[in-house]
């Protein structure tokens, strides 16, 4: 444990578990006393002295005196240091305990990643790094939970460092208690790009947390095991946008440009939740030709599709799908027309204009709420008198209030 209380007197400064340390201190100065001369045992009883000293700014300057050193004693006074009152001293003595490289302090430095300051504890994930000590492995998983963001990044860079001695762990914290430590886990296989983390981190495709599938999800992206493929696809259902982002982006790290082809072959399949995730991805892959297939989603049978179809070439913003986008306005169903009229105000505002217009008179008061707020983004001032007018007949309250905001936005783009 990290003491929190000090005196002035050195027999009062350092907690009771730290006494053999500060022996063990003096008696290496002595003994470097008689070997190499009287300036340097000087020179590190004067250091000794400075990090006993009541005035902080003393100690700190203390610690940035061993930072020059060359000495191996120095590594010994910064461990002492750790201990210190004040968090800054302790900060820069884990920084410079990390810039020294030596193993020797890897205990100490573990005790400080539970440190009740961050930043301490951040610049001892970042000493572990440079140290690079298979024995933090176990307490640097555990720092992945710490509540600083630093802190779980510089663990996961240390970890990275270390390699395969971290691998088993890491696989273990994949199905840890906790969803901080699962996703922490699964994001750091997928920096460390290890093909025998593909299994494991496809089982975590199916983890009861959105926040472990997705980041499993750019792991296996990460990865680029061609066997994460089919999971990959499977992921597209997902309930929750981010992992179907995750997924998507996965898909194309590693099909590359047969990432078209992998969501057509899936669009064509029964599974209706599986064919309108395909079509969300469709909407997001970096490749112009998607265009095509959600074009021909425009003609399903079933209503569900042809709306996530529009939706989809409304995020592509492709002008090639005006022509098809103004037929779906003439669609029976009410949630295709409504977005096949939000995706043409991003492609052909002009045009969508006359639109929205006819919208604010569908008989569903949905979709004439998103008329009005399309109206209002794009801002016209032709559409100020249609949607007066409507305001004036309109019996749903969200609907007039659309309207309303609306005629407003209109009159500030003026």
């Amino acid at each position: 444990m990290t003491p929190t209380n000090y005196t002035l007197t050195t027999r009062e400064r350092i907690p009771a578990a730290r006494k053999v340390l500060l022996l063990l201190v003096i008696s290496g100065l002595a003994l470097m006393a008689l070997g190499e001369g009287q300036s340097q045992d000087l020179s590190l009883s004067d250091i000794m002295k400075k990090l006993n000293d009541q005035d902080t700014k003393v100690r700190r300057a203390a610690v940035n005196e061993l930072s020059r050193s060359s000495d191996t004693g120095a590594v010994d006074l910064l461990r002492y240091a750790l201990n210190d009152s004040d968090a800054g001293i302790r900060r820069d003595a884990a920084r410079v305990l990390g810039q020294k490289g030596d193993q020797n302090a890897t205990a100490d430095l573990i005790r400080s990643l539970e440190d009740p300051d961050r930043g301490v504890r951040a610049e001892a994930a970042r000493a572990l790094w440079d140290i690079n000590d298979s024995r933090a492995v176990q307490p640097l998983v555990g720092a992945l939970k710490d509540d600083d963001a630093d802190v779980r990044e510089w663990a996961a860079l240390a970890l990275i460092s270390t390699g395969k001695p971290a691998e088993e762990q890491l696989l273990d914290a994949l199905g840890g208690d906790t969803e901080l430590i699962r996703w922490q886990a699964a994001a750091v296989l997928g920096r460390m790009k290890d093909p025998q983390a593909t299994e494991p981190l496809t089982a975590a495709l199916k983890d009861e947390k959105g926040s472990v599938r997705y980041w499993a999800a750019v792991a296996l992206g990460e990865i680029g095991d061609t066997q994460a493929t089919g999971p990959l696809v499977e992921s597209l259902r997902d309930g929750q946008t981010k992992v179907r982002a995750g997924a998507t982006w996965a898909l194309q790290k590693i099909e590359g440009n047969r990432t078209l082809p992998t969501l057509v072959q899936a669009l064509e399949r029964e599974d209706r939740d599986l064919r309108i995730g395909s079509i969300w991805a469709l909407g997001r892959i970096n490749d112009p030709e998607a265009v095509g297939p959600l074009v021909q989603a425009l003609e399903d049978g079933d209503s569900a599709i042809r709306a996530e179809a529009a939706s989809a070439l409304g995020a592509r913003k492709d002008p090639h799908a005006a022509g098809p986008l103004s037929d779906a306005m003439r669609d029976p169903d009410s949630q295709v027309r409504r977005n096949a009229a939000l995706a043409m105000a991003g492609i052909n505002q002009s045009y969508a204009v006359e639109w929205m217009i006819a919208f604010l008179k569908d008989g569903d008061p949905s979709v004439r709420t998103d008329a009005a707020w399309a109206l209002g983004t794009i801002g016209d001032e032709k559409a100020s008198f249609p949607l007066l007018t409507a305001m004036g007949s309109e019996t749903n309250s969200e609907a007039r209030v659309a309207m309303a905001r609306a005629l407003k936005e209109i009159k500030k783009s003026q």
